[in-house]
């Protein structure tokens, strides 16, 4: 053998160990069908390595283990507005306002309120936003005279049903009438029919009813003209909020 073919057969007897030896350092492919496995507790040590520690989440997602650490999500922050109830009903913004992961504070809400245009409030009422004339403003007070005259109108209109109002005026003509010289309307006579009892019974208790009546009228009269002594004095208080944002319910 020549010397070329003796260092040639050299080469190829160290190129071949070095194949061998790179194969035995190869660790061999895991099983596809095996799951990841779990960080191990050896007592108070666990293997808290970057790939145990994956593929413990892997197996936590996966909902392949039997326990599991609940992971903390962050409760995303909300902006509430704050408002400060001025009557039972009607709340009124100031301008204030919290950012917060906390609970909802008391007197606030989510939705944002409106811009006001000047000499206007921000108001809530049942849970929305009114933007509406500043209380003691001329255009509030206004809308309170508004709705005290409103307020006298039904109840005035509540004394008298829609039946009978267009001929109560008549019925209490005939009814004194009867009683003062005892002639009997044919009106008079009919109502006392139907009702079945005596014309004189009848007549009577139209008088008392016209009685009642007025001075219903009159408690709802002076009431009225007290509000109105009150609102032009600029107290507002003797309405609801409400009606300054033209609710009367």
């Amino acid at each position: 053998m020549t010397d070329a073919q003796q260092f040639a057969a050299a080469e190829d007897t160290h190129l071949t160990a070095l194949e061998q030896q790179a194969e035995a350092s190869v660790a061999p492919a895991a099983d596809a069908s095996t799951p990841p496995a779990m960080p191990v507790e050896n007592g108070d040590t666990t293997d808290t390595t970057s790939d145990a520690l994956e593929a413990h989440e892997h197996v936590c997602e996966a909902g392949l283990a039997t326990t599991c650490a609940p992971v903390d999500e962050p409760t995303a922050s909300k902006t509430y507005y704050l408002f400060d109830m001025i009557d039972s009903e009607v709340g009124i913004y100031g301008g204030k306002f919290v950012t917060t992961h906390d609970e909802q504070p008391k007197n606030s809400t989510t939705w944002a309120p409106p811009v006001p245009a000047p000499g206007q409030e921000i108001y809530i009422y049942k849970g929305l936003w009114h933007a509406a004339p500043a209380r003691g403003s001329k255009e509030a007070l206004e809308r309170m005279r508004n709705a005290a005259t409103q307020m006298f109108t039904t109840d005035s209109q509540s004394l008298y049903p829609e039946a009978e109002s267009a001929t109560f005026a008549r019925q209490l003509t005939v009814a004194r009438a009867y009683l003062a010289t005892g002639s009997i309307d044919p009106l008079l006579l009919a109502l006392s029919q139907v009702r079945g009892i005596d014309v004189s019974e009848m007549a009577q208790k139209i008088v008392d009813k016209n009685d009642l009546l007025e001075t219903q009228q009159n408690t709802a009269l002076v009431a009225y003209q007290r509000r109105m002594r009150q609102i032009e004095a600029g107290d507002t208080r003797t309405l609801p909020v409400r009606t300054i944002l033209g609710f009367m319910a």
